[in-house]
Formats: structure tokens, sequence, C-alpha cells
């Protein structure tokens, strides 16, 4: 009998229950191990109150201190010869324009003629009535004669008085025909040409700043004019200069219901702020106080402000602030943040909602400049 021996089988089954224990395990539907994700470092600042020495900033320009457009009083005369230019200054009584006054002067030396020769007549009237009366006396000239003469003289005494005031009127014109700077000042503007007559224009042949005086004006909202008040002391701000001591002449009661701003107008020493017209603007100091105020490193702008409030769970939400003056490197907060909440510094640009986060304080020197994974 012949046995015939069978290699064993258990080499087989062992090699086919590791490939069913392999592909199980690369099944998609096999239970995969999961792993938690590394919360993201950020710096996290409290809001605290903090003390504000506020300062109003607003942007505005220089505009004359007083105004005024002058232009000549006859009618009717030829520019002969603009005597100013634009930026100016000239003095209390100093010839403008140069205009042709021949017709005015021949005018007002008839006027002169007339006004000689009426009261030449009213004093050869006045000698004759005596002459009459002292005749009448003894029966020469009778009293119709006498009363008829008085009435005439009357009648000449009223065309002299006239003739005075024809004189006096020629002569304020020939003099007012003589344009004169009415007080000392910078002139602003020069819209006149050789060759206009007077009165033909709508625009005023000057426009002058009296004494040459700049103040600076602008138009402040509600909030700033509810803070700024006349007589507080303010910086006015030109490019290029010194900054000049100033102060508010004016914030206007009155808004404009359109722009919701009024106007608010700072004196400073004309001479050391610039000609009008030129770019400008004021620092107004506020009186310090108390008040709950976020670092400015954790505000966010697209276009409101916004910032990162961490929570008890270190979970960051998005948070809508309404701002107020600004102090340095803080915001005073108005609405949306109280005194203890806790918001993200400036490591929050890549954070998004919901996140969580390992909060350091920011002055630590494991706080980065952005958000990073922690290791």
């Amino acid at each position: 009998m012949r046995f015939t021996t069978r290699p064993p089988q258990w080499p087989r089954q062992l090699a086919t229950g590791l490939l069913v224990i392999g592909l199980a395990a690369c099944s998609p539907d096999a239970p995969q191990k999961t792993q938690k994700p590394t919360a993201l470092t950020a710096s996290v600042s409290f809001v605290h109150r903090h003390e504000l020495t506020p300062e109003v900033r607003i942007v505005g320009q220089l505009v004359p201190r007083e105004m005024v457009r002058v232009q000549p009083q006859v009618d009717g005369l030829i520019v002969q010869k603009v005597l100013v230019e634009a930026g100016q200054h000239v003095r209390s009584g100093q010839p403008l324009l140069a205009l042709d006054v021949t017709t005015t002067k021949l005018q007002q030396q008839q006027a002169a003629a007339e006004r000689l020769r009426a009261w030449a007549d009213v004093e050869r009237m006045r000698r004759e009535l005596e002459k009459m009366r002292a005749v009448a006396d003894i029966g020469g000239i009778s009293r119709n004669t006498i009363e008829s003469n008085t009435l005439q003289l009357k009648a000449a005494e009223a065309t002299a008085h006239a003739a005075d005031a024809a004189e006096a009127l020629a002569s304020t014109r020939l003099q007012q025909a003589a344009f004169r700077a009415p007080f000392d000042a910078l002139v602003l503007q020069r819209n006149v040409e050789v060759g206009d007559r007077t009165g033909a224009a709508e625009t005023p042949y000057f426009v002058l700043a009296k004494d040459g005086g700049v103040e600076f004006e602008a138009f402040a909202s509600l909030r700033q004019l509810d803070q700024i008040k006349p007589g507080m002391a303010a910086r006015v701000l030109v490019d290029g200069q010194v900054p000049a001591a100033g102060q508010v002449k004016s914030a206007a009661v009155a808004v404009d219901g359109q722009t919701r701003s009024g106007r608010v107008r700072v004196t400073a020493d004309a001479s050391v702020l610039g000609a009008s017209g030129a770019p400008a603007s004021i620092l107004i100091t506020l009186p310090s106080r108390q008040a709950v105020a976020v670092p400015v490193d954790a505000l966010r702008f697209d276009p409101t402000p916004w910032v990162w409030k961490v929570d008890e769970r270190n979970v960051v939400r998005r948070q809508d602030v309404e701002l107020g003056v600004a102090n340095g490197d803080h915001y005073e907060v108005i609405r949306g943040l109280k005194e203890g909440d806790r918001v993200v510094g400036d490591s929050g640009a890549l954070l998004v909602e919901g996140d969580q986060i390992t909060a350091v304080d920011p002055r630590s020197p494991v706080a980065a400049p952005s958000a990073r994974k922690s290791k």
C-alpha cells in the first residue's frame, strides 16, 4: 500500500486571512481614527476702561476772516488801468483802479461854476431889495414891488441851495471815481480788465480780506460738534508749516439737514497760517475721561469696524462695534463691547467664524503677529 503525504493547509489559510483583513482596512467603510484639529494660537486682549485724552481732528481750509466784495460806485466810467493784483496787500485809501474821469471832472467843474453864479445872483438881489425897502419908506416904491422882489429873492436862494447840492454830488462822484481800498486788506480776487465800463458787471471787481486776516473753517459731524465748544484751544496744521496755536471761534448750532454737519471756525495768528484757500486741519484736545476702550490692533474694517470676540470656550465670533474718539493706541467703544470682554489682537488675519484658539497674552513671546498653529 502506498501512502501520499498532503502539504499542510494552515499557511494558505493564514495568508488568506491576512489578505481579508488588509482589504477590510482599506475599505472606505472601515472605521477611521479621527484626530482632534489643532487650535490656532492668537494674542488676546481684554477690553478695559482706559483714561482717554482724545483729540478731534477736522480737515478744512483757510478762509478770509472777514471777506468784502468791492465795486465802483460810479457807473459809466472806463477802466484805464488796474493798479493791484490778487495776493497783494493794500493800505486804506490806496487806489485800486485808474478810471477815466474826464467827464466826471467836467461835470464837477460845471456844477461848481453854477453854484457860484447862483449865489452871486442871490447877493445881487439882496442888495437891490435893501435899496428898494429904503426908498419905499419915503414912498418911492410900491409895496407890491417890494413883495414881488422878495419872492424872486427866495426863488434865487432855492436855486442856489440846489446848486450847492448839485456841486456836492458832482464832487462826491469825482471822489468815488478814485476807486480806493476802504481799509487795509489782502486782495483775494481781481475780476476787472482794462476797458471795462463800471456798472456793467455783476461780479465784484475785487474781493478783499479785511486786515489780511485768515482763519480755519471746516464742517464737523454731529458727534464732533457735541464735543467742540467756543473758546477751546486748538492747533491749526498747514502742510510744511509749524502748527499754529489757535482758539475755537464758533461751532455751529444749526446743522445742515442733508450733510448732518455744521460749520466750525478757528482763529489763529494769520502771519503764520498762510494764504486763503490753503488746505489745513485742526487738532482740538478734549478733557480727559474714563471710557471703555479697545486696542487699535484688534479692530478690522470692511467697511464698518468689528472685532473677533472670544467666548469662554475660546471660540471666536465676529462682533460689530461703534467707535468713539481715538486716543493713541486705543479707541473708545460706544456700542458692541463691554468691560472685561476678550478680543483677538493683530493675530486674527487667518481666523474664520467659529475657530477655536489657544489664547495668549499679546505681550508674551509666544504671541505672533498673525494666527498660526501651535506646536
